[in-house]
């Protein structure tokens, strides 16, 4: 497998959680006093964290936060 496929190749695809209901990333842009999460990806700069929230039929609403910049 390559990272750039070869013209003319299937795709190989593999489920990685079955039963995903939503998904969806939130944004930190600032740390203030209290957390401001956004769903909008800033202009020109690295956000300070990024929050992926999947919702799933089994586990329900999984989220993890990323710190992206320090």
């Amino acid at each position: 497998n390559y990272v750039d496929a070869v013209i003319g190749s299937e795709p190989k695809e593999r489920v990685l959680l079955n039963g995903v209901t939503d998904f969806s990333v939130e944004i930190l842009r600032e740390v203030e006093s209290e957390l401001d999460w956004s769903d909008t990806i800033p202009d020109t700069e690295l956000p300070f964290a990024i929050a992926v929230i999947i919702t799933t039929e089994t586990f329900g609403e999984i989220r993890r936060e990323f710190q992206v910049k320090v």
